[in-house]
């Protein structure tokens, strides 16, 4: 799936019934969303896994200027928002460069 941002398209994964409880995984630099193949397997069925691609990752928008992480709670804000999941019920875990979200 894609979330469309002002600066492109943003790929990322919903994994598992999102009735369960959400958990969102966020790589880090020089990574994409399969660093977490194996914790999707391992949860899917209790959790609603959510993986993305940072912007100049993965299947995600390529940069034309050096990464910028002041937009990475935006993004994932956005993709909850897109299916309706509190914001304030998810658990977020990996590589996150804003303590804003």
């Amino acid at each position: 799936m894609y979330l469309d941002t002002r600066e492109g398209a943003v790929y990322y994964e919903v994994h598992g019934s999102e009735d369960l409880p959400v958990i969102v995984f966020t790589h880090g630099a020089g990574l994409n969303s399969r660093a977490f193949d194996a914790q999707i397997a391992a949860l899917k069925n209790n959790y609603c896994i959510i993986v993305w691609d940072m912007p100049g990752h993965g299947r995600s928008y390529k940069l034309d200027v050096p990464l910028n992480f002041a937009g990475q709670c935006d993004i994932i804000i956005g993709i909850m928002d897109k299916h309706n999941f509190q914001q304030d019920k998810g658990t977020f875990l990996g590589v996150l460069f804003s303590t804003s979200c």
